[in-house]
């Protein structure tokens, strides 16, 4: 990751895909373990689970005809 440029246009969110085989519940497990390594709590009930991964969707990708 490089130094953030504010002047620089934004890349996320992409346009959703059909299917996408990166976005997996083993990414969403990766992000929870960084996470807990960064000395938040670990990410262990189903619910914070599915409102990670709700969350990490909702950075990735944008809702069909939403602005970026």
């Amino acid at each position: 990751m490089t130094v953030p440029n504010p002047a620089q246009e934004r890349v996320y969110p992409l346009d959703p895909p059909d299917d996408d085989r990166r976005f997996t519940l083993g990414l969403i497990f990766t992000i929870g373990q960084v996470l807990a390594n960064a000395g938040y709590p670990e990410v262990r009930s189903g619910g914070d689970l599915v409102a990670l991964q709700q969350a990490i969707f909702n950075f990735l990708y944008a809702a069909p005809g939403g602005a970026r």
